[in-house]
């Protein structure tokens, strides 16, 4: 029997058995005391075996893929018990003809298993592996985040924990909504940034109201080198859908951006004025 067909053979012979030792390996165990080229092979595909069995042990099979898992290798078995025979072989003949169509039903069963296993498993490892969470730059947070104050009543409550409004705001002519909001930035249905209105009495420009967005440290590629509010630089995003006016600070862990309407750009240089001093 030439390489071919003993390799097409030791398929059947299972890792970590005794197979090999069987006597309907005797010929194949001949085989490859003499080639070199069958045993590496061989060995390969073992080692190929071992690798997918321990996939298969420590893989948690979902609802529904184990019951796909055995009707596929149900038909396959069916498919190889019904193969069709001339019927007037000779009983020698059949018996040859039974043996192989046994021995590849079996390696068509377990590489369909393998296939099904291996994909199933990477198909999950895709899917569950945890995805690094996205950075913004300071750039990028004053083009995305919303800064009209209108549009902020319109996104959902914020649910998670970073604290919307600094420390150092604060001020007797300066009100903040009670109500913090959140939006999602990149796309996986949690809030990247937690926002809140604010409004300030300027006494030049009147009543301005604005919007201040907090974004944990963790998520700003660069920090702003300012600390304190009063101190941060004014800024005009652009393109925006809103024009506005921003100062960006850090303060903690949390880096804020404060908007306000770009007219009222002037209202804001009075309010960073006024807040000067205050203790963060």
């Amino acid at each position: 029997m030439d390489c071919t067909g003993i390799l097409e053979i030791l398929d059947c012979v299972r890792p970590n058995s005794g197979d090999l030792d069987l006597p309907d390996f005797g010929e194949a165990r001949t085989h490859l005391d003499g080639c070199e080229s069958c045993r590496h092979e061989f060995e390969s595909r073992q080692q190929f075996d071992r690798a997918v069995a321990a996939v298969a042990q420590d893989f948690e099979v979902p609802s529904g893929l184990q019951e796909s898992l055995l009707s596929v290798l149900a038909a396959e078995s069916a498919g190889g018990a019904h193969a069709t025979t001339p019927a007037k072989l000779a009983e020698g003949q059949l018996e040859t003809q039974a043996t192989d169509t046994s021995r590849r039903g079996r390696l068509r069963n377990r590489l369909s298993l393998a296939v099904l296993v291996c994909t199933a498993a990477i198909a999950l490892l895709i899917t569950n592996w945890p995805k690094e969470p996205e950075q913004f730059s300071v750039d990028s947070l004053l083009v995305r985040a919303t800064a009209d104050p209108a549009q902020v009543l319109l996104l959902e409550e914020y649910s998670g924990i970073v604290a919307a409004v600094p420390r150092s705001f604060g001020h007797k002519r300066l009100g903040i909504d009670k109500t913090t909001y959140g939006e999602d930035l990149d796309g996986d249905s949690t809030h990247d940034v937690a926002m809140t209105r604010f409004s300030f009495d300027s006494p030049g420009h009147g009543v301005v109201t604005g919007v201040i967005v907090a974004v944990p440290n963790s998520r700003v590629t660069a920090l702003p080198a300012a600390k304190v509010f009063s101190l941060a630089s004014q800024l005009y995003p652009s393109p925006s859908d809103f024009g506005a006016a921003a100062v960006v600070w850090t303060e903690g862990d949390t880096v804020y951006l404060c908007f306000v309407p770009r007219r009222y750009a002037p209202a804001l240089e009075a309010m960073q004025r006024e807040l000067r001093g205050v203790a963060a």
